[in-house]
């Protein structure tokens, strides 16, 4: 089954991404800074998509994006960066993250940057 973990510090923006996600039927983790989402990760959870925010304190995403990459099991997962930043497409870029999408974003940019439809669809 299909599952995302969102990435982001901002409790409010975390459940809004959620509840679009859930809206789709895809089971969601959350995680409020990069050392949560790496620890979630590291206890074996293996999601098809990582939403992570540019802007957060404390290590930086670029370290979890690196995680994500180097790690076989995850070679799957695509990385998302969002960010109100209007370089997030470019910064997403050299972090190594598959796609981006700035925030604030329209629904249907959401669903297709994270590809919601074809997980949805996956068995």
């Amino acid at each position: 089954m299909s599952s995302i973990l969102i990435v982001d510090d901002s409790l409010d923006s975390r459940e809004f991404c959620g509840l679009i996600v859930e809206m789709h039927n895809i089971p969601v983790k959350q995680a409020g800074n990069v050392d949560e989402a790496l620890k979630i990760l590291e206890e074996g959870f293996t999601p098809d998509v990582v939403l992570v925010d540019l802007m957060m304190p404390g290590r930086r995403p670029e370290e979890l994006v690196k995680f994500i990459k180097a790690t076989p099991r995850l070679a799957h997962s695509k990385v998302v960066v969002m960010s109100a930043l209007p370089e997030v497409k470019n910064r997403a870029r050299k972090m190594g993250a598959d796609t981006s999408v700035h925030k604030p974003f329209t629904m249907p940019n959401f669903v297709s940057a994270l590809g919601l439809q074809t997980l949805t669809a996956a068995p």
